[in-house]
């Protein structure tokens, strides 16, 4: 039974892990550097951002709900006919915990005076942790509380630190801007060894990532309109998403973004997100809702809420 328990338990950790890595993405057209090192100083400004996300629902081994925060830098060397860019990245769900470090550089060639393309690298460095010790159940602990047959045996926990890199490009012109990219371009298995009465349990993932964006900026008398469409897959799954954002008289920031699962029919994700432009040098975003459904006899709706500030100097 506990064998049975720990399995289960591991691999809803794992799939609601990437159900996580979703949801980080609605923000995306408020910080595209963060997913494509080609477009750090796409805007000729120095720009630093500082991002949360808070899942509200989910109690995991009642150590706390998942989080994910970041802050983030890129600016533009003119000079040099460059961008470039940094973040650090960490994130918590039930036992596992990451932490992801890179700094970004990418070379502008100028088309034509209304045209740009970009090519940028971002090497990282991450830490991923499985804290097995965590797991604890009431039939393991005697009259005082205390741990009498550990549920992991071998090991309490699981270390790995990897170097990695991250390629993109970035093509803009009139307003239409396109942008690809690969991040963790070395492929890395992740495997728990967790060993329980002799037998090894755990589950493998890959964290390559794909991603493609193709958008328009608009810009009429009162308002600015951007809408875009992104394509981000993995070898797990393959979502589309849908987004729009609208800037309302320099002042007002609303958007809204709808994302769909290309493996699963029933697999959707929407959001609403909302904020306000200081003298366009301080933006304050909140991302008000979010519900991920997903099969009904499999996993319960996800809520969760995200903030984030951008200063432009």
């Amino acid at each position: 039974m506990k064998r049975t328990t720990l399995f289960f338990l591991f691999l809803f950790t794992i799939q609601l892990l990437k159900g996580q890595s979703i949801s980080q993405f609605h923000l995306y057209s408020y910080n595209q550097a963060l997913f494509n090192p080609a477009v750090a100083g796409a805007e000729n400004k120095h720009i630093v951002a500082v991002q949360g996300q808070y899942f509200m629902d989910d109690k995991l081994f009642e150590k706390g709900n998942p989080y994910t925060g970041l802050i983030s830098y890129e600016g533009n060397i003119k000079s040099i006919n460059s961008g470039i860019g940094a973040m650090i990245v960490t994130d918590k769900i039930g036992v596992y915990s990451t932490k992801k470090m890179g700094l970004s550089y990418n070379y502008k060639i100028n088309l034509s005076p209304s045209s740009v393309f970009r090519i940028g690298v971002r090497p990282t460095i991450s830490r991923h942790v499985i804290k097995f010790s965590d797991i604890i159940f009431g039939d393991q602990m005697d009259s005082f509380g205390n741990p009498i047959d550990p549920l992991v045996a071998y090991p309490e926990k699981e270390t790995q630190s990897k170097a990695d890199l991250d390629v993109g490009m970035y093509f803009n012109s009139f307003g239409f801007y396109a942008g690809i990219s690969l991040s963790n371009v070395f492929k890395h298995e992740y495997e728990s060894n967790a060993v329980v009465d002799n037998v090894t349990y755990g589950d493998e993932f890959s964290d390559r990532l794909f991603m493609l964006l193709i958008g328009k900026k608009i810009n009429l008398p009162v308002i600015k309109i951007d809408p875009s469409i992104a394509l981000i897959k993995n070898e797990d799954y393959a979502y589309l998403f849908l987004n729009n954002n609208l800037v309302i008289k320099n002042l007002i920031l609303v958007g809204g973004t709808f994302s769909k699962s290309l493996h699963h029919s029933e697999y959707y994700d929407f959001s609403i997100n909302g904020g306000v432009s200081i003298v366009n040098r301080v933006e304050l975003i909140a991302l008000f809702y979010s519900r991920q459904s997903h099969r009904p006899e499999t996993s319960s709706d996800y809520k969760f809420f995200e903030g984030m500030i951008r200063v432009k100097i």
